[in-house]
């Protein structure tokens, strides 16, 4: 597996639901702004201004299910499987009860 570097996480991008939550089929082609994805690796953490490290997984954790923007991140190939580097900032958040 492979271990992002300073303020980088590996993520695996979940499939969207096909269904909204009233039950609406939603059509395959339809642009979404967002994304789900699983968190898979994260780095030892990267360095704040005041020159201290600040961990990683303070913010986000190996398991977790966060919602990026859709495209983001740079796609790589890990053993036959099609993962993502995130930078921090393209996390929006952390979805809780995932």
């Amino acid at each position: 597996m492979i271990k992002p570097l300073t303020d980088k996480i590996l993520v695996r991008e979940l499939k969207p639901e096909e269904k909204s939550s009233g039950g609406i089929y939603i059509h395959s082609g339809v642009s979404r702004e967002t994304a789900k994805a699983e968190v898979v690796s994260v780095s030892n953490g990267f360095l704040a201004p005041d020159g201290k490290i600040m961990p990683m997984e303070e913010f986000i954790k190996v398991g977790q299910t966060v919602l990026m923007y859709a495209g983001a991140g740079v796609s790589i190939n890990v053993e036959g499987e099609e993962l993502k580097v995130l930078v921090l900032t393209e996390v929006l958040g952390v979805v809780e009860n995932a």
